[in-house]
């Protein structure tokens, strides 16, 4: 009897297999895009106003507005963060491969421009800049709305030797407490991005009850002699490092660091203070070693302001811990953290790439849409 079968019953599974295999393959891929619906929608706005201002029809350069500086701002509170000369070892010409630049320009846009994340107060955004960073980078930073303030580096003694070079520059930050026309200041790493789109999402931490006013104690024990005098009163506040394996929001038990008393240097609210300065620097060119310096900063402040069971008498206050997260997962954006401290180009996580570097594309189609308007004396809705 003939056989009319058209394939071999061994063909007909596999043509089966490869059918089910491209379904779902269809299925996976529609799923994953709906994951980033939302964020989608947001950069097709973002296009859309970006085009709304290319067509905008008043184009005198005229209308651009001058670059904001400190005299010019009124303002109690401020965002900061420094920019440091690029160890990577590109040229001024490359400014567009300097990713902790680009990461600082994203920070200036979603604090003064992008709709979910600016802030609806009027706070400033400063950038400390290290006196390597060049007049180009400045420039741009100030066309994007950017307070520019140069931050000169410290004589440190000898001792004070920072083996990353990546990391030399970071004391700069500390110039931060010479502005103190500000009550209060968030000074945060170039290498964080907001993440929770409503508006303004880090205007109220000011109103943390942390970021208050504190007395310095003066327990014996904790003052050295060859260290500068406390200021009297002082304001420092930040958040614990999270362990990696952290749930979100953190928890005091299990998610924290050294039981939360280990502060991490990228997110701090401190009030700008020429006498806690000074007592910085004086930690900085003791002549004795009272911690390491591989992390500089990180370490300086968890010495001058260690708790008071090491007889401390400038303690840290902890922040609420859902303002800012390290060691990063999507289920921290997921659950409405304010911010992540995370390399867009890198993160920790590969799962976040997707979110972070939408951004940068999000801030470069605004300005490229705002200046091929001259569009500053433009608006969009």
């Amino acid at each position: 009897m003939a056989d009319f079968t058209l394939f071999p019953r061994r063909s007909a599974r596999a043509a089966l297999s490869t059918l089910l295999a491209f379904t779902f393959g269809i299925f996976l891929f529609n799923y994953t895009l709906s994951a980033f619906d939302d964020q989608r929608y947001k950069f097709t706005k973002h296009q859309a106003e970006a085009e709304d201002l290319r067509n905008c029809s008043d184009h005198d350069p005229a209308l651009y507005p001058p670059s904001p500086t400190l005299a010019t701002i009124d303002s109690k509170y401020a965002f900061a963060t420094l920019l440091a000369g690029n160890y990577q070892g590109h040229t001024d010409d490359d400014i567009e491969n300097d990713q902790y630049f680009v990461a600082v320009r994203i920070l200036a846009y979603q604090f003064l421009h992008a709709p979910e994340t600016r802030t609806t107060r009027g706070y400033p955004f400063i950038v400390l800049v290290t006196p390597e960073v060049s007049e180009a980078k400045r420039e741009r930073l100030r066309k994007d709305g950017a307070i520019i303030v140069e931050a000169p580096p410290f004589e440190v003694a000898s001792w004070f030797q920072i083996p990353n070079v990546q990391w030399r520059s970071v004391l700069a930050k500390m110039r931060v407490l010479e502005l103190t026309q500000f009550e209060r200041v968030l000074l945060l790493d170039g290498d964080t991005q907001l993440t929770r789109f409503n508006d303004s999402p880090l205007d109220d931490i000011f109103d943390d009850p942390a970021t208050a006013l504190q007395t310095t104690s003066a327990n014996p024990e904790g003052i050295n002699e060859d260290e500068g005098p406390l200021p009297s009163t002082y304001g420092f506040a930040g958040t614990s490092q999270l362990d990696e394996n952290h749930h979100f929001p953190p928890t005091e038990e299990g998610d924290l660091v050294s039981k939360g008393n280990y502060l991490n240097g990228g997110f701090v609210v401190m009030k700008p203070c020429l006498e806690l300065l000074n007592y910085y620097v004086s930690l900085m060119q003791t002549p004795v070693k009272h911690f390491e310096p591989y992390l500089p900063e990180q370490h300086l402040w968890n010495y001058a302001h260690r708790g008071a069971y090491k007889a401390g008498n400038m303690p840290w206050a902890h922040l609420n811990l859902t303002w800012n997260v390290q060691a990063a997962n999507l289920k921290d954006i997921e659950g409405g953290t304010a911010s992540v401290h995370e390399k867009f180009w890198n993160p920790g996580k590969r799962e976040l790439l997707p979110y972070l570097a939408t951004w940068r594309w999000r801030m470069k189609g605004f300005w490229e849409g705002m200046e091929a308007g001259a569009g500053y004396g433009c608006t969009v809705d």
